[in-house]
């Protein structure tokens, strides 16, 4: 059903030159779009969340809004639970709905969250590197150099943020050289979370509610939010640049033979027009399934109504 498009070239480099917009419901636009909104929704959710636990939290335990945050954050990030519980059975019975509700929440938005907190430090290493990333000719390079460079800033955050909290348990908390190196990779690296610090209460004791320092609660819901996202940026950088395979490349063809011609001649023509030409190039080097090629060029014929090969005017919907 696509013969006949296939022998239309003009189109393909009319769809070629033009640069996707943000202001249609399809292509780059929707998806820049939808990601706008999804963001939004995330952050109401989340906001909500907090809100009404700290509403329910209040009534239950009695607890303040820096401790509602700390034992939610615990939940949320799954480390350091038990510096904080509740006391009572309605605020167990409460605790479990939130810890569902909560890991359903951060699971589906921890990945908006994390690209939102190293977008800037991700886009001032890809300006430093630029001649590098500039070199990478083709698109598979490029995005091995994408990788590359989000690998290096998880690197340097990680290696700042361990420094910091280093210097921080030797100047403040007056720690030796071994106490500080061990605390500071145990609270970084997310084993335990900074309340395991005798210098910082959160609360009464290991398992009690309450009574924790203010101040130590919201250096330790900073902490939190800091370490979870420089963490976890890191892990998920790590993994995408070192244990992940090669993607699909596209290569540059030197020659045509006949093997090459006859699969690349889509309508059996013997001749082979830009558009066959680029249809076998995005299949052959992985980037499209073929089913999915052949379905956007049937959806052009469709929209196609006079049957040019172009899209006009006299084909706009009444």
């Amino acid at each position: 059903p696509t013969s006949a498009l296939l022998r239309h070239d003009k189109s393909v480099t009319m769809l070629m030159e033009r640069e996707p917009t943000g202001d249609l419901d399809d292509g780059t636009g929707y998806l820049v779009l939808k990601k706008a909104r999804k963001r939004r929704m995330y952050l109401v959710l989340g906001a909500v969340y907090f809100l009404v636990a700290m509403g329910i939290f209040k009534w239950v335990e009695g607890w303040d809004p820096s401790e509602t945050s700390v034992f939610l954050l615990s939940i949320l990030t799954g480390c350091g639970y038990g510096h904080i519980i509740p006391s009572t059975k309605l605020g167990l019975v409460w605790t479990s709905i939130f810890i569902v509700l909560g890991l359903m929440l951060f699971a589906s938005m921890a990945g908006q969250i994390l690209e939102y907190l190293v977008q800037g430090e991700i886009e001032y290493v890809v300006s430093v590197l630029e001649p590098g990333f500039k070199d990478a000719d083709t698109h598979n390079e490029k995005k091995k150099e994408s990788r590359r460079h989000q690998f290096v800033v998880g690197i340097v955050n990680v290696g700042v943020l361990l420094l910091g909290s280093f210097l921080w348990c030797i100047a403040v908390f007056k720690y030796d050289f071994a106490d500080s190196a061990y605390y500071s990779a145990v609270t970084v690296l997310k084993l335990d979370n900074i309340c395991t610090l005798n210098e910082v209460t959160c609360s009464h004791g290991w398992h009690t509610s309450s009574g924790g320092n203010p101040k130590s609660l919201c250096i330790s819901a900073l902490w939190y939010v800091l370490t979870y996202g420089t963490i976890g940026h890191f892990l998920v950088a790590a993994s995408n640049y070192l244990g992940t395979d090669d993607e699909a490349r596209m290569t540059t063809v030197k020659k045509i033979d006949n093997r090459r011609l006859n699969r690349m001649d889509k309508d059996g023509d013997g001749k082979v027009t830009k558009a066959e030409f680029l249809r076998d190039r995005l299949i052959q080097g992985g980037l499209c399934k073929p089913e999915d090629v052949d379905a956007i060029l049937a959806n052009f014929e469709e929209l196609d109504k006079d049957k040019s090969g172009l899209i006009s005017k006299e084909d706009l919907s009444p």
